[in-house]
């Protein structure tokens, strides 16, 4: 197709190799999400490192499993903490719009075109996951450095910078979990927690 020579091959694979590259660092963030929530399965279960608490967690299917299997556990053990309930609460709302994002990317397929309707150097590169509708795609525009000339889109769209900001709030979910991982130990420490480490 014509559209797609005004791009070089170079220009194009340059481009694949960056949101790919994204994408890798996504999904490698999104296993210490899971990671922290194992800890913090483990410890409401029981918190003896020699004891695999944490097995079943990994059999769950899916993150909804995981987050909710988590959920569960928290409240069992915290469920007469209301600060430490609310903070789970709050901590697991962040962590299912994150993973309505990450699940988008780590499921997606990635092809680029140029629009017929816009000037003649707007490539789009497109993230989007198959059976989705057209509209609803994510895309990134190949020129769309901050600063770069910008077409409005809607909110379900993101451009190749957008992704790059995504590992680092992921890395934000990931700190509050340790955050929170380590509120628990504190608060339970010198009580359920009273264990003979040697």
């Amino acid at each position: 197709m014509d559209e797609f020579k005004r791009l070089t091959k170079d220009e194009t694979n340059a481009i694949y190799r960056r949101i790919y590259a994204y994408v890798g660092e996504i999904v490698c963030e999104w296993n210490e999400v899971e990671g922290e929530m194992g800890k913090i399965f483990q410890m409401c279960m029981n918190p003896d490192p020699r004891y695999p608490a944490a097995l079943p967690f990994w059999t769950i299917q899916g993150f909804r499993g995981m987050l909710d299997a988590t959920g569960a556990a928290v409240k069992a053990l915290c469920f007469k903490e209301a600060k430490l309930i609310e903070e789970w609460t709050e901590i697991r709302s962040k962590l299912e719009k994150a993973n309505k994002i990450r699940s988008k990317i780590a499921h997606g397929g990635i092809w680029h075109e140029l629009p017929r309707d816009r000037d003649q150097n707007a490539n789009d590169i497109f993230l989007t996951t198959s059976g989705e509708k057209q509209q609803d795609n994510h895309y990134a525009e190949v020129r769309g450095e901050p600063g770069a000339k910008r077409y409005p889109t809607p909110e379900s769209k993101m451009r190749v910078y957008d992704l790059a900001a995504i590992p680092t709030m992921i890395r934000e979910r990931t700190t509050k979990l340790k955050i929170f991982h380590e509120s628990i130990w504190v608060t339970f420490e010198a009580t359920y927690f009273n264990l003979d480490r040697r």
